[in-house]
């Protein structure tokens, strides 16, 4: 992880590592205006919100609709494509519509799934340039789509 921190840090970029501390990084960038780049297309901890993805449940992480709910930052979902010939393109499609109401966990859950829409049509516009290493829906597993899914966060962290 060493290299990858030094590598991206002499490009400008300043990598939050996952892990105790990281949200106040996080919250504190969006608040000095600063972009925050999130991997937000699989929950590798299985405690995210319970969505729909490609037609059947599974989570994503949270972090990016709680993020952009709590800072009023834009959730603007991005995807990079190879193009050949050592070439990449970026995609970038509208900013989400973040929910506000009283209620910060279904907003979570609501921005969240929305999420999904927007990830279901950049991952659909080139399934084999996305790559997943470890298993993603419960059918991938051998599970049956209801088990051990949230419909929400469990324990969702201010």
């Amino acid at each position: 992880m060493e290299w990858f921190v030094e590598l991206r840090g002499r490009h400008g970029m300043a990598v939050v590592v996952r892990g105790a501390g990281a949200r106040d990084q996080l919250v504190a960038a969006l608040e000095r205006n600063e972009v925050a780049v999130l991997v937000c297309d699989r929950d590798l901890g299985r405690r995210g919100v319970g969505v729909d993805f490609f037609g059947e449940r599974t989570t994503l992480p949270s972090g990016p609709a709680w993020l952009a709910r709590t800072c009023d930052a834009p959730l603007i979902p991005v995807a990079i494509y190879h193009v050949g010939g050592g070439r990449h393109r970026g995609v970038a499609l509208a900013p989400i519509p973040v929910q506000h109401t009283d209620d910060e966990r279904d907003d979570v859950a609501v921005t969240t799934q929305r999420l999904a829409g927007a990830l279901e049509v950049l991952v659909g516009a080139a399934p084999e340039q996305w790559h997943l290493m470890v298993p993603n829906w419960p059918s991938d597993t051998g599970a049956s789509p209801g088990d051990a899914v949230p419909s929400d966060p469990p324990g969702l962290q201010r």
